[in-house]
């Protein structure tokens, strides 16, 4: 398990090949582990003590978008799909979420709708991310799985 959540460090600038979808769902758990250890302390410690943990916190998130995103992109790869499509998804959830926080400023029926489009959103990503693979060669190389 720690092997392949450390694999998809090592291919974090691979946005060429091919990744299964355990790869994906360890990274992820292991990345929901993580945050889920740190928030607690994050509420305990209170004033200064609280730089202690949360700039660790925040630099661990920054630092795994690269990896996250070549994994997505390799994800999509094993579909048969290009990677395109994870970054129309990105532009649209920009797009909702921009909306969405500088409409929540005062409370409208735009804001509701930019927040249920967002949730929405979110549901297409992880139904591509589990769908099956294509189990033979594509035009993004050989089945990771053998």
């Amino acid at each position: 398990m720690i092997e392949k959540y450390l694999n998809v460090w090592k291919r974090s600038f691979d946005y060429q090949s091919r990744a299964t979808r355990s790869d994906v769902l360890i990274f992820t758990l292991i990345h929901w582990f993580v945050a889920l250890l740190l928030s607690p302390l994050l509420t305990v410690f209170q004033g200064s003590w609280i730089v202690l943990f949360f700039i660790p916190f925040v630099l661990i998130l920054m630092v795994s978008i690269v990896p996250s995103l070549s994994m997505l992109v390799r994800r999509f790869h094993d579909m048969n799909m290009s990677g395109k499509w994870l970054g129309t998804y990105f532009v649209l959830s920009l797009i909702l979420f921009y909306l969405m926080v500088n409409l929540m400023k005062e409370f409208s029926v735009l804001s509701g709708f930019a927040l249920v489009l967002f949730v929405i959103l979110q549901f297409p990503l992880s139904i591509f991310i589990f769908l099956s693979p294509e189990h033979f060669e594509n035009r993004y190389g050989k089945d990771p799985r053998g």
